[in-house]
């Protein structure tokens, strides 16, 4: 008796091993289709400025490295700055509900950070309004991905100035999005 006891006992923790595991690929399948996701930001500069990366290497490419949490960006649920308008939920932190990239820059003269592209792979048409671009820090208000040759930055000069472009969805974002690649082009230009 004690034997058919043990037996049914280990039966039913594989049974409910095998449901768990099974749970975890199917959600992670989901969640990745699901996933918006910034792929690329690229950075256009001419050679009067220069653009660096966290380890002080000039960025030849012109793409900026993008972090972001496993699941991609997602609407917004902190309170927005007054300012800014960028949620405390969005820093450059584990579990940030926005994407960023961090990059140095240098230059002799007034420049100007602005949006010079930004493409939405789905939900374009209801969501431009909701996808949210800033430099973190700034006192610039954010942008939206429909504010092409919006201003993100303004600054007299700039000696290695470490800035952190950030990435999010606002609350208001619909359904539509849902698997949605995104891709930034800022470019820095004389002010």
């Amino acid at each position: 008796m004690q034997h058919k006891t043990l037996a049914t006992n280990i039966s039913v923790i594989m049974l409910l091993f095998l449901i768990v595991i099974t749970g975890a690929t199917l959600s992670s399948f989901v969640v990745q289709k699901r996933k918006v996701e910034v792929l690329d930001v690229n950075v256009i500069c001419p050679t009067t400025f220069s653009v660096l990366n966290e380890d002080d290497e000039l960025i030849e490419d012109g793409k900026l490295e993008i972090k972001s949490s496993s699941i991609g960006i997602r609407p917004c649920t902190g309170k927005e700055d007054s300012v800014t308008d960028v949620p405390i939920t969005v820093n450059d932190t584990v579990g940030t509900e926005g994407g960023y990239c961090c990059f140095k820059l240098n230059s002799e003269i007034p420049y100007k950070i602005v949006l010079v592209a930004c493409e939405i792979t789905k939900g374009f048409e209801k969501n431009s309004e909701n996808v949210k671009i800033a430099i973190l820090d700034d006192k610039t208000p954010a942008i939206n991905s429909s504010d092409i040759g919006g201003v993100l930055s303004r600054g007299e000069s700039a000696r290695e100035e470490e800035l952190l472009l950030v990435v999010w969805l606002d609350a208001d974002t619909t359904e539509d999005i849902a698997g949605a690649k995104i891709n930034i082009t800022i470019a820095i230009v004389p002010d």
